[in-house]
This record gives structure tokens, sequence and C-alpha cells, in this order.
């Protein structure tokens, strides 16, 4: 579980946000929306352990977040506007090295290749990554939505360059990971329909620089 007391953030001495509350249990989607520049990237860097609030508390299985803490570090996986490929790796290279430096685990070369197929790019494996589209890459990197074992996630703007099989298949993923028990936290201006999932409780926090606020 996370828990966020009283958050507030600001830039270049202007007030992002302010007094935000909430919490996220498993199979819960705490959805963040609001205008560009509202502070929605910097809300998720600070959830992910990444920045520091300017105010407020985060908590982490009901413990003050420690950002070097093996237990929640075993358990966050964040996805930015950066999607850390190597223009010059191939696909299948790509996939390779972006899940040994965040899990610390090598995969077999049928895990690379099953995981490939079900993002659709299959026919891809060895093409240089500088040689895909923005929408290939975007696939690329979110295919470790489909190997990282980690129960947190937060997503900024996953579904940028998908086309709409692109974005059913990052939807069917993220209810998977739902229903099985996991956390999301995601930035998107595309709205999932999470209402059908029983098992999915989806919350809503909404930015803007006149106020804050927080649905359940």
């Amino acid at each position: 579980m996370l828990e966020a007391r009283h958050l507030a953030y600001e830039r270049n001495n202007q007030p992002l946000f302010s007094n935000l509350t909430f919490k996220i249990k498993p199979s819960e989607a705490l959805l963040v929306q609001g205008k560009n520049g509202a502070g929605k990237s910097s809300l998720l860097k600070i959830l992910a352990g990444l920045w520091r609030p300017g105010a407020g508390t985060l908590l982490w299985q009901d413990q003050t977040l420690n950002i070097k803490d093996p237990s929640f570090l075993s358990q966050v996986l964040y996805l930015g506007h950066k999607l850390g490929i190597q223009p010059a790796l191939t696909v299948i290279q790509n996939l390779q090295w972006l899940l040994e430096i965040s899990t610390l685990r090598t995969y077999s070369q049928t895990q690379i290749a099953s995981v490939l197929a079900e993002v659709g790019l299959d026919d891809f494996g060895s093409v240089v990554c500088e040689d895909l589209s923005k929408g290939q890459q975007q696939r690329l990197a979110l295919a470790r939505l489909w190997l990282d074992p980690r129960q947190y996630w937060i997503l900024d703007e996953p579904t940028t360059a998908l086309d709409e099989i692109g974005v059913e298949l990052l939807y069917q993923r993220i209810v998977k990971h739902l229903t099985a028990g996991g956390l999301l936290v995601m930035a998107s201006h595309r709205t999932f329909n999470f209402e059908q999932c029983k098992q999915i409780n989806k919350i809503e926090v909404v930015l803007d620089q006149e106020r804050c606020s927080f649905h359940s």
C-alpha cells in the first residue's frame, strides 16, 4: 500500500499542487489528470521516490518511505516520457538490457520472443531501434510490463504514439496486473474503462493551479 499525506510541490516558486492526501491499495488504480504543466509528471516522480515533495509525507506499507529501502525498490516500476531505448541496439538486445538493469535478472530468448509477439513486435527482433517508428519504440518500452514482476507500476502517458491496437493491448495488460493485486499510478490523456472490472477500484486526482481534487 502507498499512502500520501498532504503532499505539496512547487516549480520556479509557483505551487503546482498542495495538500494531496490519498491511499493506493492492491487492485487500485490512481489516475492523475490535469492540463499540460499542471504537475502530473512531477507528482508521478514523487510517488516513484525519484523526487522529494516540497511538503508532506509518503508511506510505503505503513512505513515512512525510504527510497533506498530494498522492499520498495524491488516493487516499484516507473516508466516515464524517456523510453530508455538505445537506438544502436536491436529490439531483442534492448528488451534484454532494459529487463536486466531493472530486475537484475536474465531472461531467455524464448521469454523475450514470447513478449515481443504479444506486443506485436515479433517480426522486428533483429531490427535496430533507430529504424522503428515512435509507436513501435513505445511498444518496446512497454514490453517490460509483460515480464517485470514488480507490483507497483507508475506510468506517465504510456499510450503516447500507440495506435488503437496498442492501446487495447496495454489496457488488457493493466487490467491483468490490477486484478492480480497490483497497484497502478498513471497519467494519461486516454480514458480507460476500469468500471467493468469489479475487482478494480479507480481513484482520480485532478491537478490544476487553482485547486486539486480527489475522487474515489
